[in-house]
């Protein structure tokens, strides 16, 4: 696929609208793996804390962001994607995916030590699929 360069102004609704189609298109590239390392490293965590049974909030929440970001990023399943992580139900998944989505949706502030430079879990979010899409490149 391509993009088209039209003469539209640039506002939010027309970057999400391309930034869908560069996530349409590179989700057959991205792996959970390639998710949970973008994790780790913008959030200091392990890979075996993503995959523990902990629910501390510096390890919950960025466990969170791996499940939803795999979810957008990836083709896998929701179970694909709780076994990845743990070992955890699909429905855990689904939960994480909705918690993430409501925040964004909220315009919550991100409460998190993080090496991104965005204020809220939808800039640090646009950031992570960023990342994971240069690497996919």
């Amino acid at each position: 696929g391509h993009f088209s360069l039209t003469r539209r102004r640039i506002t939010q609704a027309v970057a999400r609208e391309v930034l869908g189609e560069l996530v349409q298109e590179c989700r057959r590239l991205v792996r959970i793996n390639d998710v949970e390392r973008v994790i780790c490293e913008a959030f200091g965590v392990t890979a075996s804390e993503l995959r523990s049974k902990t629910r501390r909030q510096a390890v919950a929440c960025p466990r969170a962001f791996a499940m939803f970001l795999a979810r957008r990023c990836t083709k896998s399943a929701y179970r694909e994607i709780g076994n990845y992580f743990g070992g955890r139900d699909h429905s855990t998944v689904v939960a994480a995916e909705k918690r993430v989505q409501e925040w964004i949706d909220g315009g919550e502030p991100l409460k998190l030590p993080v090496t991104c430079s965005g204020r809220t879990v939808a800039d640090v979010i646009e950031q992570l699929e960023e990342r994971l899409m240069a690497l996919a490149s």
